[in-house]
């Protein structure tokens, strides 16, 4: 029997793209809080990310759905059902069971012990606890529930968090150590102008050193900015985009002193907005030092069932 134990990297490394996929990152589209710019990214809301992320990974009878749902399932119509037909449906009743929606140390869906542990279908893998650890920390949070994570005041309090939530081996795991070496078309390396921080960019040939040092103002603007509120108040970090905008700034005519052209391949495109994303989603999710949730046999848990299934 297991239960989420140690969060690592070992396990997200081969979910990361499903999981970032389904969940659409983070979708292009207006807002009501002044930032109306069609093009701006706007991270998905909580309920959003349990209906295209988490809902496909608890509701199969192979996991979840084999003992909570309705149909012939054992809590068919009983206090332990909460998967239902489609994934509002499920949504909706998981909402309104009390203690189901906590932070992700509290909550049943995560922290229960089935009396049955002899059922493959009580462990809770890897996939699954990490994208309920994310969605219930953004639960928490959008919630202002005990054990959220505290919101920023301000930009710089912001920043701080973000910094001390990047994580190395996501910064491995995506790819990042790739990107002081991208090539520009006729200048060699962007480690060869970046390599100590010049421009507000701070790549260096030692990957280490480029973690550590894009933790720090300016840089740190590089992977994401701060949104505001109709009122001008700081609201919370976006992703920046910036590496990638800025290949595709124009040089005009006649000039001397634009930036070096280069090109971002569609994997170090994915290895950035992989990293941004899920550094964001780790702090609503408070996994930022450990990662990403494997399991181990040493321990038992997962979730609720109301009875003995």
């Amino acid at each position: 029997m297991s239960r989420p134990n140690a969060l690592t990297w070992m396990v997200f490394s081969l979910s990361t793209a499903a999981i970032l996929a389904g969940a659409g990152g983070c979708k292009k589209s207006g807002s009501s809080d002044g930032s109306d710019d069609p093009n701006k990214p706007h991270e998905i809301t909580p309920k959003e990310y349990f209906t295209e992320s988490v809902y496909q990974r608890i509701a199969t009878q192979s996991a979840c759905g084999g003992c909570h749902a309705g149909g012939a399932s054992p809590c068919s119509g009983g206090s332990c059902q909460f998967i239902d037909k489609d994934a509002d449906s499920t949504y909706n009743r998981i909402a309104r069971t009390v203690g189901y929606i906590s932070a992700p140390q509290k909550s049943p869906l995560l922290i229960y012990e089935h009396k049955d542990r002899t059922d493959a279908r009580t462990k809770v893998t890897g996939d699954q606890a990490n994208v309920l650890g994310i969605w219930l920390g953004m639960e928490a949070n959008a919630r202002n529930l005990p054990g959220a994570v505290q919101k920023a005041r301000n930009l710089q309090d912001a920043y701080e968090q973000f910094a001390a939530c990047m994580n190395n081996d996501v910064f491995v795991g995506t790819g990042m150590q790739n990107l002081a070496f991208m090539e520009t078309d006729f200048d060699g390396p962007c480690s060869g102008c970046h390599s100590k921080g010049q421009a507000g960019l701070w790549l260096a040939s030692d990957p280490t050193l480029t973690f550590e040092s894009m933790k720090k103002f300016p840089y740190i603007q590089k992977f994401v900015v701060g949104r505001v509120d109709s009122a001008g108040n700081f609201k919370d970090l976006i992703p920046a985009g910036r590496i990638v905008d800025k290949s595709n700034e124009p040089c005009p005519v006649g000039s001397d002193g634009c930036h070096p052209q280069y090109g971002v391949s569609d994997q170090m495109k994915n290895s950035i907005e992989q990293f941004v994303n899920l550094t964001l989603q780790n702090l609503a999710a408070q996994t930022c030092q450990n990662g990403i949730v494997t399991n181990t046999d040493d321990d038992a848990g997962t979730l609720p069932d109301g009875g003995t299934p």
